[in-house]
């Protein structure tokens, strides 16, 4: 297993789909790849870190590539790669490469050299957002109908009701936020 691209000076942009390919080195069969999966990583080379899974059950025997979307990442800076991971343990790895926001700029990694002395730049680095969003799914919270009552009448927030599931979905800012309100109402932050 060979991954192929992205390649050394790759850069890809936040919200853009890519295509994330590989090939047979010729390094013993291929059918050793007949399940596997790549993540996201960052870090140096003894201490990877990993950020997301981007696909899982790919078969190397029927597929050369995959599609995915650049997620956004701090610092945007080329301190990203793929590791690709076998059902028997065993790894192969993309080169470092950048990811920029909507401003196209790219900063330089942190470091310049990994920590047993190789010149190979690398950072740590995060995921800030993810347009992919089968990749991170939205929290789901559940309610009985007296605390949504009470939610709906403390918050200027419309609340869509299920009565056959009592199921709600909501942004977790809006939870808090309705929190602090019940809470402010509720006259325990009084003088």
């Amino acid at each position: 297993m060979a991954p192929s691209y992205p390649e050394p000076g790759t850069v890809w942009k936040a919200g853009h789909q890519y295509e994330i390919v590989w090939e047979d080195d010729h390094h013993g069969s291929m059918n050793a790849w007949k399940k596997f999966r790549i993540d996201f990583m960052t870090g140096d080379n003894d201490h990877q870190r990993f950020l997301m899974n981007v696909a899982r059950n790919l078969d190397a025997t029927k597929t050369t590539s995959f599609n995915w979307t650049a997620p956004t990442v701090s610092p945007a800076a080329p301190i990203y790669f793929f590791m690709f991971t076998n059902d028997k343990g065993e790894n192969a790895w993309t080169t470092r490469f950048g990811i920029t926001g909507e401003d196209g700029k790219l900063a330089k990694p942190q470091y310049t050299t990994q920590p047993d002395g190789s010149k190979i730049p690398w950072g740590v680095g995060k995921i800030v957002r993810t347009d992919n969003a089968a990749s991170v799914p939205s929290p789901t919270y559940y309610m009985t109908p007296a605390q949504s009552s009470v939610l709906a009448d403390n918050a200027a927030v419309v609340i869509a009701v299920s009565e056959a599931t009592k199921r709600y979905s909501m942004p977790v800012g809006y939870i808090l936020m309705m929190f602090v309100i019940i809470l402010s109402s509720s006259g325990l932050f009084t003088n």
